[in-house]
């Protein structure tokens, strides 16, 4: 927020949202299209950072899979793959209706986001 209680969001941070959000139209064409989520889902978040090309062959070893405890903020990362995923069109109707999240940052071969989402009513055909 600004000082005068405006709401900012970084161009960074916009940008990453729409890559979000095309990647999750291109899967929810590959599933058939049609609103996926209508109810309460579960999300699970796996973010992945790529391992410095400047650390030493043994640092890698160490580090790889390792939790990545670092910038950016876990919280951060879920705000900007829920907002993403808000602006692709029926995937789910809003994030509200997204009631529990997972996520978790780890160190990796290469940088990359897995993103898992499930109905948690019974009976759906998302089940």
């Amino acid at each position: 927020m600004t000082r005068r209680g405006r709401v900012y969001t970084p161009a960074k941070t916009m940008a990453y949202e729409r890559a979000v959000s095309i990647v999750a139209q291109e899967a929810k064409s590959r599933l058939g299209g049609g609103m996926l989520f209508e109810g309460p889902v579960m999300v699970t978040i796996y973010c992945y950072f790529a391992l410095p090309p400047s650390w030493s062959r043994k640092r890698k070893t160490e580090m790889l899979h390792q939790p990545h405890a670092q910038l950016p903020d876990l919280d951060n990362l879920v705000k900007a793959v829920l907002d993403g995923m808000n602006h692709t069109h029926h995937i789910w109707t809003d994030d509200k209706q997204v009631a529990a999240v997972t996520a978790a940052k780890h160190w990796a071969q290469e940088s990359s986001v897995l993103v898992r989402i499930e109905n948690m009513e019974k009976g759906s055909k998302n089940e």
